[in-house]
């Protein structure tokens, strides 16, 4: 069974760029297929979004928001290899603070992305 819910265009967005980095990270063959079959469902949404009028500004912000995923992905990485191990170091507190921080800055970009869109849905965080 599938839903259709209204999202921001920012979550749209985010999960987009979500996607394009677990169908480079996964290396599953059922996982990844199971990724690209989401991905072009949801690239479909996206690159109508992306042919608006501000379509060069979002795809900037959309990059960025990638690149701040990505970083989000391999500090998460970093603390599950580290609690595995039971390593609660400096290591294991600089990906957690990275995570942390990552994440107050891809809310930050997601707003931008929303106030451009004129999304009507909008995210908000208790600590941020």
């Amino acid at each position: 069974m599938e839903v259709s819910i209204l999202v921001s265009i920012a979550e749209l967005i985010d999960k987009w760029t979500i996607l394009r980095i677990k169908s480079e990270m996964i290396e599953d063959t059922d996982k990844k297929r199971l990724v690209s079959g989401e991905l072009e469902i949801v690239e479909i949404k996206v690159n109508k979004v992306m042919q608006g009028q501000d379509g060069l500004i979002l795809k900037a912000l959309s990059e960025k928001l990638r690149v701040v995923n990505k970083i989000i992905w391999r500090a998460e990485d970093r603390v599950r290899d580290m609690s595995r191990l039971r390593r609660y170091n400096g290591q294991y507190m600089m990906a957690t603070r990275i995570s942390h921080r990552m994440n107050e800055y891809r809310f930050r970009l997601k707003n931008e992305i929303n106030k451009i869109s004129k999304s009507r849905i909008k995210e908000c965080k208790n600590y941020v």
